[in-house]
């Protein structure tokens, strides 16, 4: 095998465990769960550091920092190498950097850029003196980059997608009860509590808590009007809700049923 053949054959397998991992690929299954387990560790002691204990536990997070910029640095610059395999990005300058500006490309930059400046501030002025707005910018680009290599949330797109019809039709029709909902309180109440229910807007807030079932309490009808327009309001909204959840339920079950015919078939 010659040394060109060679180096492309090594390209396609990191394209392929790095950029375009398949289902059956039981080394890009257990890379994604290392790189999955480094981000819940790094997300998680950045959400410690920004406590209290920010002094003591500066170290451990330092050398958590470290460890993270430098997998997420190596992985990025294989992925840019690795991307002409594409026939979309086959050009290897003008493909390289086109695949750089794409959207997912861009967060994992960002979860290298802002740990960089990080451990620059920590060399320069001390570790404690990190601003935390870097930290918290780090910290969501982690979730990020979390949210795309986790298989469930490609279960979930794939089931919004299927019932998003429906469930803008029920999420317009949410919307308009809340709206009517709110209406009926100000009627009943506005007199008895200008201040919760003096307009359509506040009392908009009411609705939304009932509606919810969330119940704050902190804004009740007093009125004998107002109570029995709220008791009925939500039983309409524990009914209301019940629909979309429904909706969700069949199309996961049908994107579950797709992935697996998709992992099956890669299998075979």
């Amino acid at each position: 095998m010659s040394k060109s053949s060679g180096t492309r054959t090594t390209k396609r397998r990191v394209y392929e465990l790095l950029v375009a991992p398949q289902p059956a690929d039981q080394t890009a299954r257990k890379f994604a769960i290392v790189r999955m387990i480094i981000i819940i560790l790094a997300v998680m002691a950045i959400s410690v550091f920004t406590s209290t204990e920010r002094t003591t536990l500066g170290p451990y997070l330092k050398t958590l920092l470290i460890l993270s910029v430098a997998v997420f640095t190596v992985e990025y610059v294989l992925e840019v190498w690795s991307a002409t395999e594409d026939e979309r990005y086959s050009r290897p300058i003008a493909g390289r950097i086109r695949f750089a500006l794409a959207p997912w490309r861009i967060i994992e930059l960002l979860t290298i850029l802002p740990p960089l400046a990080l451990l620059s501030f920590g060399s320069l002025l001390g570790f404690e003196a990190i601003p935390l707005r870097l930290l918290y910018v780090f910290q969501l680009m982690l979730v990020l980059r979390l949210v795309r290599i986790r298989r469930a949330f490609d279960l979930l797109y794939r089931a919004w997608r299927k019932q998003w019809a429906g469930l803008a039709v029920i999420f317009v029709g949410l919307w308009f009860v809340m709206l009517i909902s709110a209406i009926l309180l100000h009627l009943a109440e506005n007199r008895a509590q200008p201040d919760d229910f003096g307009s359509i807007g506040a009392s908009m807030y009411w609705a939304v808590i009932t509606l919810t079932a969330v119940g704050y309490g902190d804004v009740v009808p007093v009125t004998m009007a107002g109570k029995i327009l709220a008791s009925f309001i939500s039983i309409i909204g524990i009914s209301a809700f019940a629909l979309p959840t429904g909706l969700v339920i069949a199309g996961f079950m049908q994107a579950a049923k797709e992935l697996q015919d998709e992992t099956d078939q890669a299998e075979d």
